[in-house]
């Protein structure tokens, strides 16, 4: 990643990351996550939920790592930043992920502005453009999913 970073995009995936990378330039990286997949946990990211990761996505904490080794160096480095764009589509895949990557933003404290782009996948074409979103309330609606998908009544 570069020094001076300022601004930072994060896509859904590597297929639209390469596609918006290529169409915009700028720093650029893939959540290649599948959080409606598999068991979750709070806080994200870190040792446990990795492991719990891991294990229901059947792959070895190396793999998971490598995959995810942009996500993990950017959240090392989240205060070098002034600016998260996001960009994700609008299915419910997405939109858990989505919820996820502002969780990760909040759980890091991230004191920049956050803009939300929806995208069409199938087009790559931008549904809803520079939605600017206020942290604060994603990790209580996180924790809510938790608790609905894994039927925890006490899931703080």
């Amino acid at each position: 990643m570069e020094e001076d970073m300022g601004i930072i995009n994060i896509t859904s995936g590597e297929l639209l990351n390469k596609y918006l990378s290529d169409m915009y330039g700028g720093v650029f990286i893939p959540f290649n996550e599948a959080l409606s997949q598999g068991n979750l946990l709070y806080p994200l990211f870190d040792d446990v939920f990795i492991d719990e990761r891991c294990k229901s996505l059947l792959v070895t904490r190396d793999e998971y790592v490598s995959k995810l080794s942009l996500v993990l160096s950017f959240i090392d480095n989240m205060d070098k930043y002034n600016e998260v764009v996001l960009w994700f589509g609008d299915e419910t895949f997405c939109q858990i992920n989505l919820l996820g990557v502002l969780t990760m933003l909040e759980q890091g404290n991230f004191k920049g502005n956050v803009v939300i782009n929806i995208v069409d996948e199938s087009s790559n074409k931008v549904i809803r453009k520079h939605n600017n979103v206020e942290l604060g309330n994603f990790t209580l609606e996180y924790k809510k999913l938790l608790k609905n998908i894994a039927g925890l009544d006490n899931y703080n």
